[in-house]
């Protein structure tokens, strides 16, 4: 489940807020991030 959605259901106005509550590491952050910035690189490449 995306961050954000968890974010959006605990009421946080803060990401980092929700981060603190769910004990999440930085290393998981940034392979999200590279599994996210994958995809996006993907969609970039289908559009040209």
């Amino acid at each position: 489940m995306a961050l954000e959605a968890i974010q959006a259901q605990a009421g946080h106005a803060s990401i980092e807020t929700t981060r603190i509550y769910l004990h999440l590491s930085n290393d998981w952050l940034a392979r999200e991030y590279q599994k996210a910035m994958a995809i996006l690189d993907g969609w970039d490449q289908e559009e040209r």
